[in-house]
């Protein structure tokens, strides 16, 4: 022991390392990897002839993924129209530039016919959410990157951002509803959001 030291402690460990080794690389059946004997124990068929070997089919059948999302569901609240007539009226009103740097985007505020806002403080009670909503600090034009502007309806707007019932957005020329989640979208092709 004392002519040896720690060196006795080693070959054992070593002849181990070594044992485990060899066991992982010759697997269960003690072929080698890419051996017939190893891809005849993996597929359980003989070769197919000409040295070629017959696959090994693992893969697994599609299954469509779990849609039920608990986060995409809408908190309870009052009753709101499910259609509306899949056309928009603008909102009067055009305001100052919000932001100070960045491109500027202007855009307009509309809402679909057939939503009644009278319940929830009328249409200039939606306009002014969404206007100070874009002037909040967390919002778009608060990174600096970009400015905002309400313009009049009769502007070319860049964005349109418009108040839809449910059952407009989820066609396809609009927000579609391949996935059931309600959300906001946003269709560069007619600037609306």
């Amino acid at each position: 022991m004392a002519t040896y030291g720690w060196r006795i402690y080693a070959i054992p460990v070593l002849l181990a390392v070594t044992l485990l080794v060899l066991i992982q690389t010759y697997g269960d059946d003690g072929a080698a990897p890419g051996s017939s004997q190893a891809v005849q124990g993996q597929a359980g068929k003989q070769p197919a002839g000409d040295g070629d070997v017959a696959p090994n089919v693992s893969e697994q059948p599609a299954v469509p993924p779990a849609l039920n999302i608990p986060t995409a569901e809408l908190p309870k609240g009052a009753p709101y129209p499910q259609s509306g007539k899949g056309t928009w009226t603008v909102l009067p009103g055009a305001g100052k530039k919000i932001g100070k740097g960045g491109e500027l985007f202007t855009y307009t505020i509309e809402v679909e016919k057939g939503i009644d806002l009278k319940p929830y403080g009328g249409n200039d009670s939606f306009a002014q959410l969404v206007d100070t909503t874009l002037a909040d600090p967390r919002s778009w034009a608060g990174t600096g990157q970009v400015s905002v502007q309400r313009v009049d309806g009769n502007a070319n707007p860049d964005i349109r951002i418009s108040l839809s019932s449910p059952n407009t957005t989820h066609k396809d020329e609009y927000c579609g509803y391949s996935i059931k989640y309600e959300s906001s979208c946003w269709r560069r092709d007619q600037g609306r959001l």
